[in-house]
């Protein structure tokens, strides 16, 4: 079986719904982990029902673990709020409690934002990840100068953890850098959340430990800060110039915003704009992903507003 595990408020949850029929259309043996950072998310789903997804309650959750209660009042970061700083701490949080408490020994863990997107079977990652304890993935930037660069050469939409010694390891420090913000990393890698502190990874922990997936393997993934650098091929496949076409995975819809109308936007911050357009009008097919998935949340606020 293949493990997965996403968090998300009220707000987005008909991108983790999405998110959620995503893999069940590809993985025919999975378990999804939902963390629910509000009372209406975990009663919404747990009266869905929907196969193969637990619910849980960050309510519970705090309660259970008074320091994760007490990083609410962590600082704000370069690039949030006290609140997004929250939010953020729940990713290493919730993967390292769920491999203490829930993944079988030597078990596979994959971390998903909930605002991904998959087209090509998860189990390419896990497969990339075989003989690795944490698997990761670049933002595919052009160029990353990690002086300059405050938000980190890897995103964290997508993280694979094992739960084997070293994962174990990795991810406990991975926590505990949120955690305390008094940290000695936290000055250089703390300006994104729990973003940056990827950049850690291999250089305290080994490449024989972390797989860098769109990296070392045939994967590639999309994402508004990098969609306009890739060529569109047959069967949500992609390739870079002069490179060999490669599957696109999942797409992360970082921003992405639907009306209660059916309208939508790809980018309510207005970050992602090419040229003084949104992303979606780059070119026929990245609009064409911004469309689908635009009806893929439909369905999933429909499937929502009949509770």
């Amino acid at each position: 079986m293949n493990y997965y595990c996403t968090h998300s408020d009220i707000n987005y949850l008909a991108k983790g719904i999405a998110l959620y029929n995503s893999i069940a259309a590809l993985d025919p043996n999975f378990k999804l982990f939902y963390l629910c950072t509000d009372d209406s998310t975990y009663t919404t789903l747990c009266k869905l029902g929907l196969p193969s997804l637990a619910p849980i309650s960050l309510a519970n959750l705090e309660q259970q673990n008074k320091e994760l209660s007490l990083a609410r009042n962590n600082p704000a970061s370069q690039y949030g709020n006290s609140y997004s700083q929250f939010c953020w701490t729940l990713t290493p949080y919730f993967i390292n409690w769920l491999l203490r408490n829930e993944i079988p020994r030597k078990g596979e863990l994959l971390y998903c934002d909930a605002d991904l997107y998959f087209y090509h079977p998860p189990q390419l990652i896990f497969d990339a990840c075989a003989i690795f304890s944490v698997g990761i993935h670049t933002h595919q930037f052009e160029s990353y100068n990690p002086d300059t660069n405050n938000v980190g050469e890897f995103n964290v939409g997508c993280v694979f953890f094992r739960n084997d010694i070293d994962g174990a390891i990795i991810s406990d420090h991975w926590k505990n850098w949120l955690l305390n913000p008094k940290n000695k990393y936290y000055e250089k890698y703390g300006t994104c959340g729990d973003q940056k502190y990827l950049d850690l990874f291999i250089p305290l922990f080994g490449a024989k430990n972390v797989c860098v997936f769109d990296r070392d393997t045939d994967i590639l993934h999309g994402a508004p800060w990098n969609f306009t650098r890739y060529h569109f091929d047959n069967n949500n496949r992609v390739h870079k110039f002069g490179e060999a076409s490669k599957p696109l995975v999942f797409n992360h819809f970082s921003h992405f915003v639907i009306n209660n109308d059916g309208t939508w936007r790809s980018d309510d911050h207005g970050e992602w704009n090419q040229d003084g357009k949104p992303i979606e009008q780059y070119c026929s097919a990245i609009g064409n992903y911004y469309q689908n998935y635009a009806s893929e949340l439909q369905k999933a606020l429909n499937l929502i507003n009949q509770y």
